[in-house]
């Protein structure tokens, strides 16, 4: 059976606090307390591959102790969570203002704490020397296209790849493990992170059930019909910046880029290239957020939001240098250079957070 992670009003104290949380399993609201933290934390907050030995096996039966005792126990086990990113998976979700996380059990919990994971982890990976996901250039002679046999370019938008054949674990499989080399975008690489860690999260029988059929998976989100681009997140309630949950999956939009190179008007008048001479790409930046302040998306690697902003700042001014000294307007309002600070701020922001789900 399909999970999903269900989202309702709270008024509350962040984990940190005395006892409110905004995590829910089994129909329990986890608080900060230690009961909470062996029953449930724990399987969160721990490496999969700690869950186990003397320490660990010490908090699974605490009848008889003495609440001093389970204290020696939590923070036994607490020492044992050496991986940052997936305790900061728990820490951000337990302090959303409004919004719950909300698990059937620990399970369905922990496997999406695992989700999160294998997200963050493909990015990562697409981002390595020798690529088995990059940018295509067409005007730098490098294509759209990809090796992966399951998989063709989308009739629309050649850069949308979707599944021809075979079931879609396998296919996304075969996208992911290195196989296999294919070259699109930005938006491309984090829907084939979201599938692949899904697919991890979920397992293979229910992620075939999710996407049942042979062509299944389809990146192109405009494409008739197709819902397979969401049928793994959510949008976020708590969108701001400080409530980013490692493993979400964001957009950075770059002022009104995407109108810019839009008008016929600039092209006749050279003011922008054609694209067989240059790839107008700088319209925002598609980004994981990884923990720690830090996001990725497809070549764009370790950046704080303020470094993202900087290099979409500086593209924007740089694309549409001839647009802006020549005073070209979009419905009468001039292209203006974006200035650093505040002007950058309030022009390059984060849009459609979306939560990774299963």
């Amino acid at each position: 059976m399909i999970k999903k992670i269900y989202l309702s009003l709270f008024f509350g104290l962040t984990l940190s606090g005395f006892s409110q949380a905004k995590l829910k399993i089994s129909s329990v609201e986890v608080t900060n307390t230690d009961v909470n933290y062996l029953t449930y934390v724990r399987h969160l907050t721990v490496p999969f591959a700690s869950q186990s030995g003397a320490t660990w096996d010490a908090g699974n039966n605490t009848q008889g102790k003495t609440a001093a005792q389970i204290q020696v126990i939590v923070t036994a086990i607490k020492a044992l969570e050496t991986d940052a990113r997936q305790k900061e998976i728990h820490t951000r979700m337990s302090a959303t203002p409004t919004e719950w996380f909300d698990f059937t059990d620990v399970s369905h919990a922990k496997d999406n704490v695992k989700q999160r994971l294998e997200t963050v982890s493909m990015m990562d990976i697409f981002n390595s020397p020798n690529s088995r996901y990059g940018y295509g250039q067409v005007h730098a002679g490098v294509p759209y296209s990809t090796t992966a046999a399951l998989w063709e370019k989308g009739p629309r938008v050649t850069f949308f790849f979707r599944q021809k054949t075979d079931t879609a674990y396998n296919a996304i499989t075969q996208l992911c493990d290195g196989s296999s080399v294919t070259k699109g975008e930005c938006y491309g690489a984090i829907v084939a992170c979201v599938w692949w860690g899904a697919s991890r999260g979920m397992g293979q029988a229910p992620f075939n059930q999710l996407y049942s059929g042979t062509k299944a998976l389809n990146m192109d989100y405009r494409w008739s019909g197709n819902t397979s681009t969401r049928k793994n997140v959510i949008l976020a309630v708590d969108a701001g910046e400080a409530h980013h949950v490692p493993g979400d999956w964001m957009y950075l939009s770059n002022h009104n880029y995407i109108q810019v190179i839009r008008v016929k008007e600039f092209y006749k008048k050279k003011w922008l290239l054609p694209r067989t001479k240059q790839t107008y790409y700088w319209s925002g930046e598609n980004a994981l957020y990884f923990g720690s302040g830090i996001y990725e998306g497809l070549g764009v690697e370790n950046k704080t939001t303020a470094a993202m902003r900087e290099s979409l700042r500086n593209a924007y001014n740089n694309d549409f240098a001839d647009v802006i000294s020549n005073k070209g307007k979009i419905n009468g309002v001039l292209v203006k250079e974006i200035m650093f600070g505040n002007d950058a701020d309030t022009k390059i922001i984060w849009k459609h957070v979306k939560r990774v789900k299963h």
